[in-house]
């Protein structure tokens, strides 16, 4: 934010594309490889090969992070959809950014036309094509589910809101170096208001997901526009309070040290989970059953996926450590600056947390 300092764009996009592709194509060749070695039994078959199979024809989508949008019905790595939106959105980023360095009015003025624009497109898709205002909707059918998906669940134009949200959190953040002086008052409606937004967000579409009272097209098309950027706004004020001293107990838990070890597993975990996952269904003897003692059983499986990645962890900071040594080599050495910088764009992009 500081006027005259110059960024390595050079740097910009080399450092974000190095910490995400290695592990990324890592563990979509090894678990494309080796996955069929892991299980066997009567559900097995049903579980391995469309992944396989796509992969082997589409494995360039992902590489290039355009899976979101190309070839989505026959998608590889099907959950890596979130990192195309995240590296597309740091790809254009800097549209969003330097009108924000050189000018507070002209770079709210194209946040403002991109946020209202994704509302909208996302508005009117939504009350075109029927899409009710949740994925668990007891009253979807199957091609309900797949065409919501392809064109509403992991689609950029329909998810760029909170990683706007998040770019102006960051921005209002370095505005007021990093805290910002608040009334208890403010503090207190600050809260309320995070609060009861997303409790709204999640629970507010009850009826839709019992089927009880599912919402009408007009109602859906409006939560389907605003529900993500309400949630962003309620985690961006939950990031603003305590990193300026207003988190209380919240910024207490969320600063707990056991934390940083499994935030610094959690892009592996994201990885390899589905595959855990997958290896634990499969080798199911009977039909896997949504009972409570299952759930608990699924929820473990997802817990040995952390582990898995606790034994990569070595790889993930070796790839960290060359990624320095290469940066210095190759890039003039100012890869302290461009560190800093990808890392407050991470965390004020923290507020994109999807649902």
């Amino acid at each position: 934010m500081e006027k005259g300092r110059s960024v390595n764009w050079r740097l910009f996009y080399f450092h974000r594309i190095w910490r995400l592709t290695p592990p990324y194509m890592l563990s979509l060749v090894f678990f494309m490889g080796f996955l069929k070695f892991f299980g066997s039994g009567v559900n097995w078959s049903n579980i391995l090969p469309a992944d396989a199979e796509n992969c082997e024809k589409y494995w360039w989508t992902n590489l290039l992070y355009v899976n979101n949008l190309l070839y989505t019905r026959t998608p590889c790595m099907v959950h890596s959809w979130y990192l195309a939106n995240d590296m597309q959105f740091y790809l254009l980023s800097p549209l969003l950014l330097i009108p924000l360095y050189y000018n507070m009015y002209a770079g709210l003025v194209v946040c403002g036309t991109v946020l209202l624009s994704s509302w909208i497109v996302t508005g009117v898709l939504s009350m075109s094509r029927g899409w009710v205002a949740s994925d668990f909707a007891m009253v979807f059918t199957n091609q309900q589910v797949m065409n919501r998906g392809i064109g509403y669940y992991v689609t950029p134009y329909t998810r760029v809101g909170p990683f706007v949200i998040g770019i102006l959190a960051g921005y209002l953040m370095a505005r007021h170096g990093g805290k910002i002086a608040m009334k208890w008052y403010v503090v207190a409606i600050g809260w309320a208001v995070a609060v009861a937004t997303g409790l709204a967000v999640v629970y507010g579409i009850h009826g839709d997901i019992t089927a009880k009272d599912p919402s009408s097209t007009e109602f859906a098309a409006l939560y389907n526009a605003l529900s993500r950027s309400a949630w962003s706004v309620a985690i961006s004020w939950v990031i603003i309070a305590c990193a300026s001293g207003y988190g209380g107990p919240v910024n207490w838990f969320l600063s707990w040290k056991p934390l940083i070890v499994l935030s610094r597993l959690s892009y592996l975990c994201y990885l390899i989970h589905p595959y855990i996952m997958y290896i634990y269904f499969g080798n199911q003897g009977a039909a896997f059953l949504l009972t409570n003692s299952n759930m608990i059983k699924s929820a473990k499986s997802r817990g040995s996926s952390c582990k898995l990645g606790k034994a990569r962890f070595p790889y993930s900071q070796a790839q960290a450590f060359s990624l320095v040594k290469i940066s210095r080599a190759f890039l003039g050495g100012r890869c302290k600056r461009a560190n800093t910088a990808d890392q407050t764009h991470s965390s004020t992009t923290a507020t994109t947390a999807f649902i």
